[in-house]
């Protein structure tokens, strides 16, 4: 799939943290290290009953102040206060410390919305899961749960590939839903990586009406104020017209995190405006927290158990191909077995003094590109499943995707390793074509989001099957088994 690379650089360039501009459904307040305020947004006075500029420099009343004595000091840090003395009207605070050890405060309403639904489920933590099917079934009790006690009419879950696209696993739609997403795959460019990271960093980010007028902050300052861990951070044009195209006016967004990546999102949305209370979006939050937890222990547990399985079966494997003796004894043997356990079209070993072939593998030109393309990443191993998008300098070849290791021999030499497959066309479903986005909107965003986002079937050219996600393992734990081979 190609997206044009204009769309892609404008999604990338936008500085989201940095806009100047605040959602319009709370106020915003930043003091520095010494309690005193450095910008504070326009629509202030609603609540403090005082201009924003009247604040700039001053300490913080100590309605604001009070809360802060419970916040940490490590960037990303948070309390939540769900009543604040001195402000007009029933609020609720977010304090949150920014990168440079300022204080980031979040004026809300605290009281439940009209129609927000009464039956937030209390959770502890989910079942153990015990197998894949188990894990799919809690996936979609999940969106169930957060659909009922959200009141949206679509909740999605929303799993990132390694390629960055994102694909829908599970779906909940309420009576205003039309169609259904389920099962189909958006392009990396929908989520830029730049709104990844800010993700990561927040517990939620919610877009109560997404074509809400923004609100200014002022600042004693020329600089915008650093917004990373502000859930009030504006909407980017970009991402507006996105929601608008999807006829989606408001949204909710859980981040599911391992390893310190993005490896999931949980979306809410409606459509009209909507906000939830605090209490709500934590409730919400904690639930998403205690699937992710579940779900963390599972992968565990099945790296575990693969672990086990390989380190019993590969070392049983090594003592048997060593009674063979030399490598061409045992190679016609481990090529096929090593076939077999990848589900490969061919492979290929090269000692350092002789390249072993069997089955469907690299040509002499392509093992070139494919070797430098491996050597220039630094690692014992890499993969791919389409080596004509993924390998630069990769000529014409029968092998769409491989797998490859290298392990370092006693006399110095390298052995690698190259597992192969052929292309195999498969069909992707998306939702809408990716690669037509609408042209000349504006000066500032030359390139919007596609208008539909209607199933639409790719046929997927110069891919091989799809490596599964225990390969890497797999790898690692043969370079005992292929290093003995070598010597």
């Amino acid at each position: 799939m190609t997206i044009p690379s204009g769309f892609i650089e404008a999604c990338e360039r936008e500085r989201l943290h940095l806009s100047g501009v605040i959602q319009p459904h709370g106020a915003l307040v930043v003091a520095d290290a010494e309690h005193k305020v450095t910008h504070a947004s326009r629509n202030l006075a609603q609540w403090l009953g005082m201009p924003a500029e009247r604040l700039l420099g001053r300490r913080l009343p100590p309605g604001l102040a009070a809360p802060l004595g419970a916040l940490g000091t490590a960037p990303g840090e948070r309390v939540v206060r769900n009543a604040v003395v001195g402000i007009e009207g029933d609020a609720a605070l977010f304090a949150s410390r920014g990168l440079q050890g300022e204080v980031i405060l979040e004026l809300v309403p605290s009281l439940a919305v009209p129609r927000e639904p009464d039956n937030v489920r209390q959770t502890g933590s989910v079942a153990s899961l015990r197998d894949a099917t188990a894990l799919a079934d809690a996936r979609h009790a999940l969106v169930d749960s957060l659909r009922q006690a959200s009141g949206f009419d679509r909740v999605l879950f929303y799993q990132f590939v390694p390629d960055g696209d994102g694909e829908v696993l599970a779906e909940a739609c309420g009576d205003a839903a039309q169609g259904s997403y389920l099962g189909l795959r958006f392009p990396a460019s929908d989520i830029p990586q730049v709104a990844r990271n800010l993700y990561v960093l927040n517990p939620w980010r919610t877009i109560p009406d997404a074509q809400a007028a923004s609100v200014e902050v002022v600042s004693r300052y020329a600089r915008a104020p650093d917004l990373t861990y502000a859930d009030l951070r504006s909407v980017s044009p970009v991402h507006r017209a996105y929601m608008a195209n999807m006829g989606v006016a408001s949204a909710v967004s859980f981040p599911l995190v391992a390893g310190g990546a993005l490896t999931a999102l949980i979306s809410l949305h409606a459509y009209s405006p909507r906000r939830l209370s605090p209490l709500r979006l934590q409730a919400l939050a904690d639930e998403v927290k205690a699937f992710e937890l579940a779900q963390r222990e599972f992968h565990t547990r099945q790296r575990m158990t693969l672990v086990d399985t390989l380190e019993r079966r590969y070392a049983a494997k090594r003592r048997h191909l060593l009674e063979l003796g030399s490598l061409e004894a045992a190679w016609p043997e481990i090529s096929h077995w090593l076939m077999a356990e990848f589900e490969a079209d061919g492979v290929m070993l090269d000692n350092g003094i002789e390249l072993f072939r069997q089955g469907v593998t690299l040509e002499p030109e392509a093992l070139t590109a494919v070797t430098e393309w491996c050597d220039g990443a630094g690692t014992t191993t890499r993969q791919s499943e389409c080596l004509s998008r993924d390998c630069a300098e990769m000529p014409l070849s029968e092998v769409a995707g491989v797998l490859s290791m290298v392990a370092p021999l006693a006399d110095g030499r390298r052995l690698r390793l190259y597992v192969c497959r052929v292309e195999e066309v498969q069909e992707v479903a998306w939702g809408g074509n990716p690669s037509k986005p609408e042209e000349d909107v504006s000066a500032a965003y030359p390139i919007a989001p596609r208008r539909s986002f209607e199933r639409w079937v790719e046929q997927r050219m110069g891919h091989a099957r799809p490596w599964p996600e225990s390969s890497h393992l797999k790898l690692l734990k043969l370079r005992t088994l292929v290093s003995a081979m070598g010597q």
